[in-house]
């Protein structure tokens, strides 16, 4: 159909352009904006997936948003609070990580990801300055860097990972 609105839950599957559940979703949702109210425990598929409790499944679009996730979000933009799964988006947001990992882009871990700000010298570009953010298994490291002698600037980007060798010693690739 065209819209798609489930009274309560919803055990099977929604295809349209607009999907909506107020309470729980078991199956799948695909379309091009998936709203669930309660949880879902399956698929949405669509430009813009919603779930507004628990996710267990995958949500795969453009923009993917859950309270909480244990499964795939796959998307331009993902969104949770609580990551135990995989997020695989250009940009990541995840206020609380738990067992989970975002790779992409630009990840924002508010609580259990890592954040950096670095000095350091160089014999090409004396002066470099860094961000880093993500977590410590992988962060993204956005550089500026500036020589005097040339009078020049530059600027790059690059992924970077934290192994803990032991309780004082890390390897920082």
């Amino acid at each position: 159909g065209f819209i798609n609105t489930c009274g309560g839950s919803l055990k099977g599957a929604q295809l349209s352009f607009i999907n909506t559940v107020p309470g729980t979703t078991k199956g799948a949702q695909m379309g091009f904006l998936n709203t669930s109210a309660d949880s879902v425990n399956g698929v949405q598929l669509g430009f813009i997936n919603t779930t507004a409790k628990h996710l267990d499944g995958a949500q795969i679009g453009f923009v993917n948003t859950s309270i909480s996730l244990k499964g795939l979000q796959l998307s331009f933009v993902n969104t949770t609070k609580i990551l135990n799964g995989f997020q695989l988006g250009f940009i990541n947001i995840v206020d609380t990580l738990g067992s989970g990992f975002p790779l992409g882009f630009l990840s924002i871990v508010r609580k259990g990801g890592y954040r950096a700000f670095e000095v350091s010298l160089s014999e090409l570009y004396p002066i470099n300055i860094s961000f880093k953010i993500g977590i410590k298994k992988l962060y993204t490291s956005f550089i500026a860097s500036y020589s005097h002698n040339n009078k020049c600037f530059s600027f790059g980007m690059g992924l970077g990972s934290i192994i803990q060798m032991n309780n004082k010693l890390y390897f920082n690739p």
